[in-house]
């Protein structure tokens, strides 16, 4: 599928500009469905966060731990706290992007 700017299941410049700066060591991952953007803790298997972005245009944040999903019209929703309420509570604070299981 030919990516171009009428595709809604991409993140813009400004989105991943925003989400690098919240997670910087996030991962940005581009699917025919939609891009994704992961969080873990350094050397894991798993991300402790994942946002999408969904062919309608809206954003999701999924916590993989409890399935719970959250979607919003833009992502500065998802954001509005500059990311605190995601950032996990116990462990080390280091995060880096993972590669999402298939």
């Amino acid at each position: 599928m030919a990516r171009n700017k009428q595709f809604k299941g991409a993140f813009t410049i400004a989105d991943l500009a925003m989400l690098k700066a919240v997670f910087p060591l996030g991962r940005h991952q581009q699917g025919p469905t939609g891009d994704v953007f992961s969080v873990s803790f350094e050397h894991a298997g798993l991300p402790w966060l994942i946002v999408a972005r969904q062919l309608d245009g809206r954003y999701v944040s999924i916590d993989p731990v409890t399935g719970a999903r959250i979607a919003r019209p833009a992502l500065s929703d998802l954001l509005l706290r500059g990311g605190a309420e995601w950032r996990p509570k116990h462990g080390s604070s280091r995060v880096s992007g993972v590669e999402l299981p298939t």
